[in-house]
């Protein structure tokens, strides 16, 4: 049986989409707020959208799979030109077997990447795939997010960290 990659990165650009794709990952379920984008904004940052035309030079399919409401998810997505589930209820299954289904795929095929344990993590762990973890890239929280951080940094604890390069000097 192949072993489940589940990995903790920095950030965005360290997710490792090599080691994904030669693994036989096909799409990546992208979690929206604070992993591709500020939380309360409604632009993407020149590093989401550097990260998704990387995924798409790899091959690699993308699917916004969002916990905020509809309308901002689906046209965030959409400035990226991928479909999108919004409103998901991660880490509960409805929607990652959506996703997968509208993708064509199998858990085998498809990582989740995102910045929460508590429902990116979970919701990737339930339903049996591979996950990357990364750092919240924005301090400002959504109240119900800020008051599961606590808990968050000593559950994401639990997915071994990628140590990252060091930087020449």
């Amino acid at each position: 049986m192949r072993q489940t990659l589940r990995v903790r990165v920095s950030g965005l650009l360290d997710v490792p989409l090599e080691d994904l794709a030669a693994r036989g990952v096909k799409a990546l379920l992208l979690d929206l707020d604070n992993t591709l984008c500020d939380p309360r904004g409604d632009l993407l940052p020149a590093e989401a959208l550097s990260f998704c035309a990387r995924m798409e030079e790899l091959g690699l399919r993308g699917y916004v799979l969002s916990n905020g409401p509809r309308g901002r998810a689906e046209r965030l997505a959409a400035q990226l030109g991928l479909p999108c589930t919004s409103r998901a209820r991660k880490p509960l299954r409805g929607a990652y077997r959506r996703a997968l289904g509208e993708l064509g795929l199998t858990t085998e095929a498809v990582a989740a990447v995102g910045d929460q344990f508590l429902t990116d993590a979970l919701g990737a762990i339930g339903m049996g795939m591979a996950l990357v973890l990364v750092e919240p890239r924005f301090a400002r929280d959504k109240p119900l997010v800020k008051l599961a951080r606590p808990v968050d940094r000593v559950l994401r604890r639990l997915i071994p960290q990628v140590p990252q390069p060091r930087k020449s000097g």
